[in-house]
């Protein structure tokens, strides 16, 4: 937006201009930089319009009806922290349950933790812990996820779900399952924590 805004203040001094030459040049510029109009107007033309008047950022998820069965879900849930895999340290769709359901996430993306905190090592020990959690590699996963606070645990569309039975088997006792989507080899849904306490 700085370059945009700089080209357009500089443009328009530019039309100003009393030098004729300076004006011509500006308006070629101009004609040339708006060619992109063109992609613009095919891209409209071709694409489809599912989402046409859609501004919300969940559309592109919810049209998936797994996805929108778990954010219903979460979103009339009560509050409590939601545990979603670390695919990535950033750009990514880690913690997207969370943000839509307006519940807290264990952990979101830990580069940007990185980049207004500067060195966060336990950020990135939890999320290391986390995909742990998920590939059901952890020894002892109930007392982890009370020490954490975990009240949701979600396995999404996105999830490779082949260790479903494992961590299943491991949570089972503090741990409820919802399902939203089953098959022979995908599971879909969330775990929630049993109030025992």
């Amino acid at each position: 937006w700085i370059q945009v805004g700089s080209f357009i203040s500089l443009g328009v001094l530019c039309l100003s201009s009393s030098v004729k030459a300076i004006r011509w040049i500006t308006v070629a510029a101009f004609v040339l930089v708006n060619f992109y109009a063109i992609d613009v107007l095919n891209y409209w033309r071709s694409a489809g319009k599912w989402d046409f008047g859609k501004l919300h950022g969940h559309q592109w998820y919810t049209r998936d009806r797994v996805d929108q069965q778990v954010f219903e879900y979460l979103d009339a849930a009560p509050y409590g922290i939601v545990m979603e895999n670390v695919y990535d340290n950033a750009y990514v769709n880690t913690s997207i349950y969370a943000i839509y359901a307006r519940k807290p996430v264990l952990l979101g993306w830990r580069s940007h933790l990185m980049t207004w905190h500067g060195s966060v090592p336990r950020e990135w020990i939890l999320g290391d812990e986390i995909q742990q959690f998920y590939k059901a590699e952890m020894s002892e996963p109930l007392p982890w996820l009370k020490a954490h606070d975990v009240r949701y645990i979600v396995l999404g569309p996105k999830e490779t779900n082949s260790k479903f039975d494992a961590i299943n088997q491991q949570i089972k006792a503090d741990y409820q399952w919802f399902e939203f989507n089953h098959s022979r080899s995908r599971h879909n849904g969330v775990w929630v924590r049993r109030d025992n306490d």
